[in-house]
């Protein structure tokens, strides 16, 4: 499993870190042998993703990086719009 997050400050980075601390310490084992990859970046990086993508062989993908407020789709449509819709 791989976890990709750009730890934004929409969420609080401290709390994704400290999720990210107790991931690591409660499965350390698939840390270590690679069955769980914690990468810091963007969705919307076509680079990384490629590497990603090059490097390992993802069978699926769950896409949790949406803003569900509506405020994001109304008063800021372009971090909406690049976020959820945005394709290279």
């Amino acid at each position: 499993m791989i976890l990709l997050d750009n730890f934004n400050d929409y969420y609080s980075p401290i709390i994704k870190e400290r999720n990210v601390n107790t991931i690591e310490t409660k499965y350390p084992h698939q840390v270590l042998d690679g069955s769980l990859i914690i990468i810091r970046g963007s969705i919307n990086d076509a680079e990384l993703l490629k590497v990603i993508f090059d490097q390992y062989e993802i069978t699926h993908i769950a896409h949790l990086a949406v803003r569900y407020f509506c405020f994001f789709c109304v008063c800021k449509k372009k971090i909406y719009v690049n976020l959820c819709f945005y394709r290279h």
